[in-house]
């Protein structure tokens, strides 16, 4: 549970919070989907455009979090239109579908 509050306050959420979820904001839905995916402790994890709708702060919070898990020998793919750097070890560019360019540290 003390990891579960931790994440909620890194991420700016209210754990006492009784709304809805259907009524909270995208950015909200996201940070949740983030955390659960963080709570699971799974080897491999995958995100699909994980920064959208959130605020700079937040995909700040994110960055550090997958360094964090890469720094633990989790695997984390990440699918974005937008470029986030968390120390990768193999960036993969796709363009109509197909591999374009392939970067290996």
């Amino acid at each position: 549970m003390k990891e579960l509050e931790n994440l909620c306050r890194d991420f700016h959420l209210n754990l006492n919070d009784k709304k809805l979820l259907r009524n909270y904001s995208i950015g909200m839905k996201q940070k949740m989907g983030i955390i659960q995916a963080i709570m699971e402790n799974q080897d491999i994890l995958i995100f699909d455009e994980p920064t959208r709708g959130l605020d700079d702060y937040s995909i700040e919070v994110f960055i550090k979090k997958m360094k964090d898990l890469i720094e633990k020998g989790k695997t984390v793919i990440i699918a974005s239109h937008d470029f986030v750097d968390i120390g990768y070890s193999r960036f993969i560019t796709m363009k109509n579908g197909r591999l374009y360019e392939e970067t290996a540290k």
